[in-house]
This record gives structure tokens, sequence and C-alpha cells, in this order.
């Protein structure tokens, strides 16, 4: 059995078996003792012990009876025919193919791995070693995330930006470069100060809607560059330490004069505004997660966050959230604006 808490006040146990009629297929001879334990699950289960054999079927499929997929598909790191690496590139290039979920299951990854394999289009990397009721609690999540992912306006592509409705990009470029241009007497003296004591941004990883990793750019605020939190380990029972957090929860400890202005002003994240113009973020969505907090979603609530898009601003902003976020044309002008006048009223607060 295996806990999924929620928030530290509502505490659910799940138990129950896999939905009926989910299908998936497993590649590689090392899979079999966990192709045995996920049927005693309640899967259905094809098994290949090659690569290519599993690719080949997979092809002549999506032709002849494409009800017939996988819902999911796990495959050994070590194939006896094919690297990982190629064969995940083969599956996301196909359009009938790139929404299936593909978990691999190998020896664990140290942090920039994960990321590597993240935006290869493996939608998770298991130790290997890990119980049944892991890997059966993590297909769950990927199937019903990739399901309403295919439902959503927000696609995303191995290693290339977010994309999102041409009138949603329209919007968004057209807002975002008024900021930019509205704020120009802001930001470009707070640019000119730092580049006169080191670098003017930092980068620091972010995922987006439909798991797109992407660089956040921010001004610089201390004497180094923030880094994420290390990648928590996998445990059988998951908790969620508070609803939202805070959008500079992984700035750095020590602050120069005048990022701690930039931070307690909000003004260090103008140049987020770049990512919208990039296509990373929208203007208007959900906050952008760390790879480490979104490497830990599994339950229903948090899915919905990673299928609706990041934005540069959203009710979160404000100590709200929702989940799934529901884009509504015209709102981010308003958005922008609100974001604007609480930068300015943080500015002039004598707190």
């Amino acid at each position: 059995m295996i806990r999924l808490i929620h928030s530290p006040a509502h505490i659910q146990s799940v138990s129950a078996p896999a939905p009926a009629g989910l299908r998936l297929l497993f590649m590689g001879p090392s899979l079999r003792t966990l192709h045995q334990q996920l049927l005693d699950h309640g899967y259905q289960g094809l098994p290949f012990e090659t690569g290519l054999q599993a690719w080949y079927w997979l092809r002549e499929t999506r032709t002849t009876d494409p009800e017939t997929l996988p819902d999911a598909i796990i495959c050994a790191a070590a194939l006896p025919d094919i690297d990982v690496w190629a064969l995940t590139r083969y599956f996301r290039a196909d359009e009938m193919l790139q929404h299936i979920p593909l978990l691999v299951a190998g020896p664990p990854l140290a942090h920039h791995d994960r990321l590597h394999a993240l935006r290869a289009g493996i939608d998770e990397w298991m130790p290997a070693d890990r119980p049944a009721e892991d890997f059966d609690t993590r297909i769950r999540f990927l199937v019903e995330h990739k399901t309403l992912l295919m439902a959503s306006d927000i696609r995303s592509d191995a290693g290339r930006s977010a994309r999102f409705s041409w009138q949603r990009r329209l919007r968004d470029l057209t807002f975002a470069s008024a900021g930019l241009l509205l704020l120009m007497p802001v930001w470009a003296p707070i640019a000119l100060i730092l580049r006169s004591q080191g670098p003017v941004l930092t980068r620091r990883k972010r995922v987006g809607g439909g798991y797109h990793v992407y660089d956040e750019f921010r001004f610089r605020t201390g004497p180094e560059s923030p880094s994420d939190r290390p990648v928590p380990q996998y445990t059988t029972a998951y908790t969620e330490p508070q609803p939202l957090w805070p959008p500079d929860a992984d700035e750095p400890a020590v602050y120069t004069g005048l990022g701690r202005w930039l931070h307690r002003t909000g003004l260090a994240g103008i140049p987020r505004l770049l990512n919208v113009l990039k296509g990373d973020i929208s203007l208007t969505g959900n906050q952008p997660l760390s790879p480490s907090r979104a490497e830990t979603m599994t339950t229903d609530q948090w899915a919905h966050r990673l299928v609706s898009p990041a934005g540069f601003t959203g009710y979160w902003r404000w100590g709200e959230e929702q989940l799934p976020y529901r884009y509504q044309p015209g709102q981010e002008a308003w958005m922008l604006a609100r974001t604007l006048f609480d930068m300015l009223r943080k500015f002039f607060s004598r707190n």
C-alpha cells in the first residue's frame, strides 16, 4: 500500500488495482520480474526482449490497429540491440507514439543527467531496484498527465520551447514587448549597475507546462548564481510541505545591497519577460517549478499543475492557485498591470 499525502492535513491511501485495460509494453530482458509484479497489480503486459523488436511492433500497430497501442512503455536502461537515447528519439519523432509515457528503469542518475533525460523525452527515469508499487504510482500519474496534456492547449517538444496556439503567442509577444518597453526606465539603470559589478543575469532551471525544461532569466541578486536544491530520493510516501511556495525560494542566502532591493520589490523577475518572448512560458499561467519539485509531483492536484502552462504572472502571485489553469483571452493586460502595480507598491513601502 502506498500513501500519497496531498498536504499535511490531508492523507489518502491508494491501494486500488490498475484501471481496467491499462496496457504496458516492456523492453529488455532485465524487466521480467517487474513485468510479472505489475501483472499482479492488474496491468496487461506485452514483453519484448529487445528494443528494436518493440519498435517494429509499435510502428506496425500504430497503422494496423492503433487501439491496441500501450498506455505506457517501460524500457530497460541497457538494451542488447539499441541505445536507449536513440530509441527515445525515434519515439518522440513519431506523431502517433510521442504521447505515450516512457519510463526507463536503470541505475540512479545524477541531477544533471536527469535533466538531460527529461529534455530527451524520457518522462521518468526510475532506479531499477524500486518496488513495483513505486512504478505503479508513477505509471498512474504519467498516464493521467499525458491524457490531460493532450486535451490542453499546450504542447512540448523535447529540447524545444513549449508551443501554444498562435493567438495566445501573439498576445504574449504583444504584452511582453509592451511590458519591457514600459519598464525600460527601471530595468536599464539596474542592468548598467549590475554590469559594472559582474554578470547582469542569472539562469536557473525551471519546469513549465508539459515538463518543458528551460533556463529562467533573472537579475543577479547575490554574489553567485542561485542553484536548485539537491534532487530528493524516491520515497513510497510523498509529502508536499505546502500548497504554494515562495517564487524566490531558491534565491541566495546572501544578497548584495542592490540584490536585496530587487528581491524585496520583485524587480529581479523582470527578465523573465524574455522567457515569454522566447516561448518558454506564457504571460499568464501557473508558477514555474524547480526540477527537484517537478520530479516529486505524483498527486492528482500537482499533475494538473504540470498540464497547465507556466506563466510570468498568475493567480499564484497573490496566494491563489487555479489547477488546472484556465486560460482566458484578454486577461493578460490586467494581470500584467496588477503585477507591475504590486512591484511599485513594494518599492514605495517602508517595510
